[in-house]
């Protein structure tokens, strides 16, 4: 299969990972993105499986809402 072409018919992909079941965190719950980045506290949990963190960069606080599926629990 010629990977540098713009468009794939259906039956040249495949599934090569099946997300896992949402991962159980609770507020106050340590975490980080899956990307990498600061470790975060769960504040809050909003809308559509969306979780409110709060992190400290430089002594100013700051809080930002994601998707479930991008935060990996840090296990402290």
């Amino acid at each position: 299969m010629n990977l540098h072409r713009e468009h794939f018919r259906a039956d040249e992909l495949r599934l090569i990972k099946r997300a896992g079941p949402p991962k159980a965190m609770s507020i106050g719950d340590v975490v980080q993105l899956n990307s990498g980045g600061p470790h975060m506290i769960v504040v809050d949990f909003g809308d559509k499986g969306r979780i409110s963190t709060a992190w400290e960069i430089d002594g100013r606080v700051t809080e930002a809402e994601w998707p479930h599926e991008a935060l990996s629990p840090m296990g402290l």
